[in-house]
Order: structure tokens, then sequence, then C-alpha cells
């Protein structure tokens, strides 16, 4: 998803960073606070995660999300994919993930995203218990250690929170405004994701979208809609 054309990636290693400086490393705001940035839960203290157990979340929440992504049947995929098959050997190259009229494989789909994850750990930190998940360090290089941590983080409850709320937002339309098939009412919502002012407004639908849903998922939601 690195930018390297308008085919292939529109996301630019800073837009990446910037991205993550402004939701998953962020300093407290009236938007919010970051996961990896701020005090978390009930005893305000930084979570104890090692940067290699922060890049294995990370990766599997993306790692995740493209997996939804891949499996969804939403109108907005079918529509972007017209019709075809998503590739078997290469789900990277999914249209609806990666083609270029998608949020997903621009920089505000990219930071949309981020926000949602940082928004529904930050406030469930206690609930999971995040703190508990500890990795012992050693003198392994840091590529060992990351695929150590993704490992680790298989079958724990941050893993099963993650599988379902990537699932979920999977089916929030991401089409952006240049989007083939849209109709007049939609290509206007999507044009108002333009701009740094669009950054908010796509933070409000996609709040918005998550606090219509059941269970855990609506009530975080809910209440960060209101903030």
């Amino acid at each position: 998803m690195l930018g390297v054309g308008r085919e292939q990636g529109r996301v630019s290693q800073a837009g990446w960073i910037r991205a993550m400086i402004s939701t998953i490393l962020a300093r407290r705001s009236r938007s919010g606070a970051g996961l990896f940035g701020e005090n978390v839960g009930f005893e305000n203290m930084p979570l104890p995660w090692s940067r290699a157990q922060q890049a294995a979340f990370l990766i599997e929440s993306w790692s995740k999300f493209l997996r939804s992504v891949n499996e969804s049947d939403a109108e907005w995929a079918v529509d972007l994919r017209g019709n075809r098959l998503i590739p078997e050997l290469s789900p990277i190259d999914d249209p609806a993930f990666t083609g270029p009229h998608t949020l997903i494989n621009q920089e505000q789909g990219v930071r949309g995203l981020l926000t949602i994850v940082n928004e529904y750990f930050f406030r469930n930190a206690d609930r999971l218990n995040l703190a508990s998940w500890l990795l012992s360090q050693n003198n392994a290089n840091s590529a060992e250690i990351v695929s150590r941590a993704l490992e680790s983080l298989a079958g724990t409850a941050i893993e099963g929170e993650l599988q379902a709320l990537m699932e979920v937002v999977a089916t929030f339309d991401w089409r952006s405004s240049d989007a083939p098939n849209l109709d007049d009412v939609t290509k206007r919502q999507k044009q108002a994701y333009r701009g740094s002012g669009g950054y908010s407004v796509l933070r409000s639908d996609l709040y918005s979208y998550l606090a219509a849903q059941e269970g855990e998922i609506g009530n975080t939601f809910s209440e960060a809609a209101r903030r």
C-alpha cells in the first residue's frame, strides 16, 4: 500500500507516519488520546508493551482488516471489484483494498482505520486487560521478536476483539468520491472526506456507523460519538 503510483498505492511513508502520530501515538486532546502515546486504564499508566508488541498489534490489525475486506460481499466492495474474483494468490490486490477508488488506499482511509482501532482499544483497555499481554525480550533480532509477538497474540482476547471489530469495519462503505456508480447523494458525502477537514468528517461518519452496531462495538462508539 506504500505510495508508488495511483494504481499500486497512494499513501506515502510520510502519510503513514502522520496517520500514526495523529492516532495511536497521539497525546491527549479533544479528539482523544493515543493507545501508545498516553496513560490508559484505571491505573492511568502507559501500556507496558514493547515496540515489537506495538508493531505486532498494528500488523495484526491491518492483516485482519485485509482479510475481512477480502471476504466481504458488501455492495461497496463488490462494486469496486466489478464482480471479479479476488486473486487467490495475492489478496492484497483486491480492488476494494488497494484499488484506485477505495479510501483504504488513501491517507484519509489509513487514518480512519487507525482512529477506529485506537479508540476501541483505548476505551476497552481495562476490560481486555491489555497490560497483561507481556512478551519476554532476549537477544533475537527485531524481526524475530515481532514474529514471536504475533504468535503470542494469537488466541488472546485482543486478537478476538480485533477480528470482530475488523469484520464490522469492513462493511462500512470505503469507496472514494471518484468511484464509479456512486449516486449523487453518496458522491457528495464522499467529497466531504477530501482535504484536511475530511479527516474529522470521516471519523464522525465511522463513529456513527459503528455506534449503530450491537454489543461492545456499538457501546464503545456511542460513547465516543458523544464526545
